[in-house]
């Protein structure tokens, strides 16, 4: 049974939109599955320069931005500064080959070189943390393919920027969780200075690079034969919310492949009872989502480019 999570499944997500010479507004917005948009917060304040300096980076010399200061929807302050970065080129090759198929088929069979904006934290020392790049704005495919390919890509493909001592400058203390996270609360302490983030604003350039895969080819195993490595056969599927208003149910095969680097492509072959089907339409594109594959199969064939069928059982709750 695929499990079914109630209500309404949405996100919350905060956007600086900052430079260093002019004030943009940046917004919190509520974001639902069809991807409409409120606004629930925004900046409020700009602060004058707190501290400035200039340091080198690749030979020049960039005056340090100010830092601001900001409301979330409760009205908690926090702190920003934001750095623009040179235009960093980063490659569609990083992400698994099944990942780069699901994009690709998004994109209507090919991605075109492309370069677009990010958002990600500074580390106290200076580093990139590449967990935390988020997209301005949710609705730019550009910008959420860039998201992924900069948080599978190595640190050495980012600038770097000054590193600081909080202590020294009398800053709060880095949060364990990335600005987006806390977007509606803030919980800082009362009576402690107000969480700083320092961001980094990328110009990223992507790269276009052909992707040729053919499922139609080799040979057709048993799925009790596959070996995971590392992931989840169905992840974090969720029951499709029309097959739920609707009642619909019933069981999907899909073929899967696994790919040379072991990741794993798969898709809808045929639903019972066939009425049904375009309700659960894509879903079995999203089996075996950033699993990982042994190289062997369990009875020591190589793994590489088999084929392999299995069966998604939808029902509904009882009830």
């Amino acid at each position: 049974m695929v499990r079914v999570e109630s209500g309404k499944s949405a996100s919350r997500r905060i956007f600086p939109f900052t430079d260093a010479k002019s004030v943009c507004k940046a917004a919190i917005f509520w974001f639902d599955r069809q991807g409409a948009a409120q606004v629930i917060g925004q900046r409020v304040i700009l602060t004058p320069l707190f501290f400035a300096f200039a340091f080198p980076v690749s030979g020049t010399t960039v005056a340090e931005p100010p830092i601001e200061i900001n409301k979330d929807s409760t009205g908690a302050p926090f702190r920003t500064q934001t750095y623009e970065a040179k235009p960093t080129e980063l490659s569609l090759q990083i992400l698994p080959i099944a990942e780069r198929y699901r994009q690709t088929a998004k994109w209507g069979g090919s991605i075109p070189a492309f370069n677009t904006n990010l958002v990600c934290e500074i580390a106290d020392d200076g580093t990139v943390k590449q967990a935390t790049c988020e997209a301005e704005s949710w609705r730019n495919r550009e910008q959420i393919l860039a998201m992924m390919v900069a948080r599978a890509s190595p640190p050495s493909a980012f600038p770097k920027f000054p590193a600081i001592d909080r202590a020294a400058l009398g800053l709060s203390p880095a949060g364990a969780d990335p600005l987006w996270s806390k977007l509606v609360r803030f919980a800082a302490a009362p009576g402690k200075a107000p969480p700083f983030f320092r961001l980094a604003r990328l110009t990223v350039l992507i790269d276009a690079v052909p992707l040729s895969v053919n499922l139609t080819t080799g040979p057709l195993v048993d799925m009790m034969q596959i070996d995971i490595q590392s992931g989840k056969v169905r992840g974090s599927m969720n029951y499709p919310a029309r097959a739920m208003r609707e009642k619909r149910q019933g069981v999907q095969t899909a073929e899967c492949q696994v790919q040379l680097d072991r990741s794993v492509i798969c898709r809808g072959e045929s639903f019972e009872p066939p009425e049904n089907a375009s309700y659960f339409a894509g879903e079995a594109e999203n089996l075996f989502r950033g699993a990982i594959i042994k190289e062997q199969l369990k009875d020591g064939r190589s793994a590489l480019g088999v084929r392999f069928q299995t069966k998604l059982r939808w029902a509904l709750p009882a009830g």
